[in-house]
């Protein structure tokens, strides 16, 4: 879970580069910067959900825990790990590839 947070937040770090980009251009990129701020601002809120989740999981006592609730906890963290990463991909597909041409 904290590798997710931390490579979704390294590589969300090119939109401000794309932005640089933008506002350099000699046309108006005002609509173009407003939808590449809001789908960033989406997967920025779905890593943070990520991280704190993976704070609590980290203050759960794990020594108290049945081996069978250990593994739903690991099996919960790699859906929403997943989620997460798919969410980029879909977003650096859709969204980073098309702005940095």
């Amino acid at each position: 879970m904290k590798l997710a947070t931390d490579k979704v937040a390294r590589d969300l770090a090119q939109v401000a580069l794309i932005e640089a980009n933008l506002k350099a251009k000699k046309w108006d990129t005002s609509k173009m910067q407003e939808y590449l701020k809001k789908e960033a601002d989406l997967i920025g809120a779905k890593k943070d959900e990520l991280f704190e989740k993976w704070v609590l999981f980290k203050q759960d006592t794990h020594e108290t825990m049945t081996v069978t609730e250990l593994k739903e906890k690991a099996a919960e963290a790699n859906i929403l790990t997943a989620a997460v990463l798919d969410a980029f991909k879909v977003f650096a597909k859709e969204t980073l590839s098309e702005f940095r041409k």
